[in-house]
């Protein structure tokens, strides 16, 4: 019966698995985080109107959300890759959500993280919970990294670059295709009677 069956929006569906938390009840290194994955969202447009617009529609929080971009000038410098790799390293810290757009030159520093090879310790405290840790390439050299439970990734990569985007690397994420369009259907159904 076909009747019954609730229609969400892709918005709705990105809204909810953006919610979803890790289950921190495995006991294992791998079981506790690998049935969350982090999210990647095509984006058909090519200006990068659709991180406004996830900002905008609070599909991600404004306030919990850090925006990474890098640029493809070349007088960009290797420090700034480097800042922008700390400060995604100091969301994933704090717990933020990240948004990541136009980087693709520090892609490979998150290896391990985008992957969720985490490393569990365990507190003394059995009252406490367990601490996972990824490794953070800085660099050339890897870093532990403390992941908090509420850490949440967004890459969005543009539907003109996906062909030349490593499979690998699409094969990490949920990945979603979303379009102004979407935003505009959520919309519009919000506002019927």
């Amino acid at each position: 019966d076909t009747k019954n069956i609730e229609r969400r929006s892709i918005i709705r569906i990105l809204k909810d698995s953006l919610a979803d938390k890790p289950n921190r009840s495995a006991t294992g290194e791998q079981e506790a985080f690998d049935e969350v994955r982090y999210k990647l969202i095509v984006d058909p447009s090519e200006d990068d109107s659709l991180s406004r617009l996830l900002l905008m529609y609070k599909i991600l929080d404004p306030k919990r959300t850090k925006i990474f971009m890098c640029s493809d000038f070349p007088e960009d410098s290797q420090l700034q890759k480097v800042n922008t790799i700390a400060a995604i390293r100091h969301a994933a810290v704090e717990g933020h959500t990240v948004l990541m757009t136009q980087t693709d030159d520090i892609h490979e520093s998150f290896y391990d993280l985008f992957n969720q090879h985490f490393r569990r310790i365990d507190d003394p405290d059995p009252t406490k919970e367990p601490r996972f840790y990824a490794n953070i390439a800085i660099g050339a050299h890897h870093k532990p990294c403390r992941v908090h439970k509420d850490f949440q990734c967004v890459v969005v990569v543009k539907k003109s670059e996906i062909p030349n985007t490593p499979a690998p690397f699409l094969n990490r994420f949920e990945k979603y295709c979303i379009s102004h369009k979407d935003f505009l259907q959520a919309r519009l159904q919000s506002l019927d009677p």
